[in-house]
């Protein structure tokens, strides 16, 4: 390597609106426009600084126009990485093709303090991928398994839903089980 040349850290993310940002040398840059090199990127700090950077239509060859009036901030790069990966995690595909969301556990897992002490009946535990592990009690551990109540694995219950659990199966049996885990919260609260 000559003494001119300077090792770069360049990085492509997504914005938050589904375009690009940058991570160059620390700094952050949000994509302003087309120039004759190739694409003009200003720093994202709105406080005066006009630090900028030049890169060619394929991101390559980055390198800074314009110099920064702070120091680089390693959490604005750091969250910016973090709210990309997020944002890609939960557009992937890959979260819808697992069918299998419910998993019913058959065996008794034992006795706790919930219910109350004069329903001591055994329990069993579903798991849930919004509510976690909801503990069925008699009778609803045996309601679960009729096939009146399976057969709401295939009724679908979209409406608007599929943007606050985006990762939900969103099937009638999981919002009867997500009710179920609302009403013994609700029973514990008002019972202490």
């Amino acid at each position: 390597m000559e003494d001119n040349e300077i090792k770069q850290d360049f990085e492509v993310i997504s914005s938050n609106r589904g375009g690009d940002k940058i991570v160059l040398n620390g700094y952050v840059y949000t994509k302003q426009k087309k120039v004759a090199k190739g694409l003009r990127w200003v720093c994202i700090r709105r406080d005066g600084c006009r630090g900028a950077a030049v890169t060619t239509e394929l991101y390559k060859n980055a390198e800074e126009t314009i110099s920064h009036n702070h120091p680089p901030n390693p959490m604005d790069a750091e969250k910016s990485r973090r709210k990309s990966m997020m944002r890609n995690k939960a557009s992937s595909k890959e979260l819808y093709l697992n069918r299998k969301r419910m998993k019913v556990n058959s065996r008794i897992r034992g006795k706790r303090d919930w219910p109350p002490a004069d329903n001591d009946q055994p329990f069993r535990e579903i798991s849930d991928t919004i509510h976690g592990f909801i503990p069925l009690y008699y009778p609803l551990n045996l309601i679960v398994d009729t096939p009146e109540f399976q057969r709401l694995r295939n009724i679908k219950q979209v409406a608007f839903t599929s943007y606050v659990f985006p990762n939900a199966d969103h099937s009638r049996f999981v919002h009867c089980l997500g009710f179920v885990a609302l009403i013994a919260h609700n029973e514990l609260l008002l019972k202490s």
